[in-house]
């Protein structure tokens, strides 16, 4: 089972969470900043301001964080290394989570029902993506990406955005997604139909549910992908699935997630686990057990 190594305070809302080396870099709904975490030390070192509100999705690269600003529909660019705010590029409307894959930065615009497909360096707008209703938490596998959508199916977008497929099965309110890169499959979170399926490389259909006693949100992979991790904020419960079983195993209690608002923040990096409490204003971060066993 993963153990609590400790939380951190880091702001009023904290939303969702990139990890790169030893700093996580968390988003604050409740404005346009990002909060530092130190996760050797247990202790936030830095608030990264930027004008806007709504701070939601965010992911890392080697040399800049991109965080995506939910309210004024934009995303916010910092340079990793000083937190230098290095530009504000307009995206969609109500843009929810960043995914960027090889230079190009994906934006999934919850109210426009599209995906912005930036140049990562630029920022130039290189397509518009129709997606359908809702795009919500994405993932990539490769060079592809996958983007739930709460209102329809999955959809699957291939080169450069390019490429559109439709993801069967999946069902609606499909919200969250995390790949398996070695097994070439992506697992789903479906906050309504309380299950995760499971999606195989160009299948465009899942082929399994794991069924959830929950209303699962976000979601995260362990190294080995043996164990999938995913968050209820309604009940402020973390729930393990058996990926190599097809199975729900246990619940953990987690700090306040903030019902419909949380669930968003987690992830994986190495053997420590991040989750970002809504509800309670902290960063948790726990210790995954060796060799794959809880």
């Amino acid at each position: 089972m993963p153990h609590l190594l400790g939380r951190v305070y880091v702001g009023e809302r904290p939303k969702s969470v990139d990890v790169w080396d030893n700093y996580a870099y968390v988003s604050l709904a409740s404005t346009g900043n990002i909060a530092v975490v130190d996760v050797d030390r247990l202790m936030r070192v830095g608030i990264w301001a930027s004008p806007g509100a709504g701070a939601n999705g965010v992911a890392v690269t080697e040399s800049r964080v991109y965080m995506a600003h939910r309210d004024s529909h934009q995303v916010a660019v910092f340079d990793r290394q000083t937190g230098q705010l290095v530009g504000l590029w307009p995206a969609g409307l109500l843009p929810w989570s960043v995914v960027v894959v090889d230079n190009v930065l994906y934006v999934s615009n919850y109210g426009s029902d599209d995906i912005s497909v930036m140049d990562a360096r630029t920022g130039a707008l290189l397509r518009r993506v129709p997606v359908g209703d809702k795009p919500a938490m994405m993932t990539r596998l490769g060079a592809a990406v996958y983007v739930p959508l709460v209102g329809e199916e999955m959809v699957y977008l291939g080169g450069q955005g390019f490429l559109r497929q439709t993801v069967r099965l999946v069902g609606t309110s499909s919200i969250a997604a995390v790949s398996d890169e070695a097994r070439r499959q992506v697992f789903v979170s479906n906050r309504d139909l309380r299950f995760i399926a499971v999606v195989q490389e160009k299948l465009f259909a899942a082929s399994a549910y794991i069924k959830v006693p929950g209303r699962p949100v976000g979601v995260a992979l362990s190294p080995n992908g043996h164990w999938l991790y995913t968050i209820d904020p309604f009940t402020s419960l973390l729930h393990v699935v058996d990926t190599s079983r097809g199975m729900w195993v246990r619940q953990i209690a987690l700090s306040d997630q903030g019902g419909e608002n949380g669930g968003q923040g987690i992830t994986i990096q190495g053997n420590r686990l991040y989750i970002t409490d809504y509800g309670s204003g902290t960063l948790s971060i726990y210790e995954l057990p060796s060799c794959g066993t809880h």
